[in-house]
């Protein structure tokens, strides 16, 4: 089965909306997390974390506190962990 391909035109940064339903930003951990907010996260949205800069103790990533349209949480397993992470929301 062929991979879909997305191409740069389609993702946006700094959390703006792109038109193919990507969302993607960076942000920087504080003491293991960080509070994203943008209105284009859903419950159902697929969230991908990605580390870009290690900072402190690395730990495992996720995705939390989802508020529909308002917000999400990027949590880290390691309360030192104040790496920079970036995030992609696809709906």
């Amino acid at each position: 089965m062929p991979q879909p391909q997305i191409l740069p035109d389609q993702i946006s940064g700094a959390g703006t909306p792109a038109s193919a339903g990507i969302t993607a930003g960076n942000a920087t951990m504080s003491a293991g997390q960080v509070n994203i907010n943008t209105s284009a996260v859903l419950s159902t949205s697929v969230i991908l974390l990605s580390v870009q800069a290690l900072s402190g103790t690395a730990g495992t990533l996720r995705a939390a506190s989802i508020t529909d349209g308002v917000s999400f949480s990027i949590l880290s397993s390691s309360a030192s962990d104040n790496s920079t992470v970036s995030w992609s929301i696809m709906n």
